[in-house]
């Protein structure tokens, strides 16, 4: 525990020494996400049972999640938004749908990552990371996140090279992600021979779609990242690849040529089709 979140807490006394930590737990795990969150903050002894026991109490399950960093701002640095199943009552049957809530008054990365652990995010449709700032978002994803965790469509706004670390350790927690989109990935000064390995990409086995756009200072892309990708990834159908590396385009057109595999590339931001390239580019 940190030391400001020990001076926030009372001083009152604690009637809950009565009880064994096992019985607390039984009793925390039968109430309400929000209940637990302010329940935590009653007394030392059970902000570190909640604090060491998060997984085992009654989470609320979310499945989207916005994760937006502004380092500009002096207070209230992370912006979240969360999206809800709740059950309501259609005309021939019972339907899910979907709402949202917004929390913008986080402060800090340690608050971040202990708001997160109060969420089941094993089984989540959408994760969409926005860091305009550069800030090492992963590892403090990684302080929250659960082993074999499932992801439908993982959006990251930005990767860096001081993201290498971060990223694998947290795409190593995912059991699965259908849909990768990284669409901006920045490695001016770093000669990654191969991206596949640097990036974990070996942990991908159920892949459907990967977007990738790399900037113009960056050319870590290669064909021998996809082939291996395609080999073990047999849903694979869709390929998007923004790059101002020409033989990397030229060469992802012509040995690309799945008839069951669709094929987009982005030169200086502008689609243009496969062919086109190797008549622009056929040396």
């Amino acid at each position: 525990m940190d030391s400001s979140t020990e001076e926030e807490l009372p001083e009152a006394p604690d009637y809950t020494s009565v009880l064994h930590d096992d019985a607390l737990i039984l009793i925390l795990s039968k109430l309400s996400w929000m209940d637990i969150n302010n329940i935590k903050l009653v007394s030392r002894r059970l902000y570190g049972i909640v604090h060491e026991n998060c997984h085992k109490l009654n989470r609320r399950e979310v499945y989207d999640v916005w994760i937006h960093y502004y380092k500009i701002r002096e207070k209230h640095r992370f912006d979240l938004k969360l999206g809800f199943n709740s059950l309501g009552d259609g005309n021939l049957s019972i339907t899910r749908r979907r709402y949202y809530k917004e929390v913008t008054k986080i402060k800090s990365d340690r608050e971040l990552s202990r708001f997160l652990k109060m969420l089941d995010m094993r089984n989540l449709e959408l994760l969409s990371v926005h860091d305009s700032c550069n800030t090492d978002i992963f590892n403090i994803l990684n302080k929250s996140f659960q082993i074999k965790t499932n992801i439908g469509y993982l959006a990251i706004s930005k990767l860096t090279e001081k993201d290498f670390i971060g990223f694998r350790k947290f795409i190593k927690k995912c059991s699965s992600v259908t849909v990768l989109d990284i669409q901006h990935m920045c490695f001016p000064s770093t000669e990654m021979t191969d991206v596949y390995s640097q990036l974990s990409l070996s942990s991908f086995n159920n892949l459907e779609s990967l977007i990738i756009c790399e900037c113009h200072e960056t050319k870590v892309l290669s064909t021998d990242m996809i082939t291996r990708l395609l080999r073990k990834n047999l849903n694979l159908t869709c390929l998007n690849f923004g790059s101002c590396n020409i033989e990397f385009l030229r060469r992802a057109s012509k040995e690309i040529n799945h008839n069951d595999i669709t094929l987009r590339l982005f030169f200086e931001g502008t689609l243009i089709s496969p062919k086109a390239i190797l008549d622009i580019f056929p040396y």
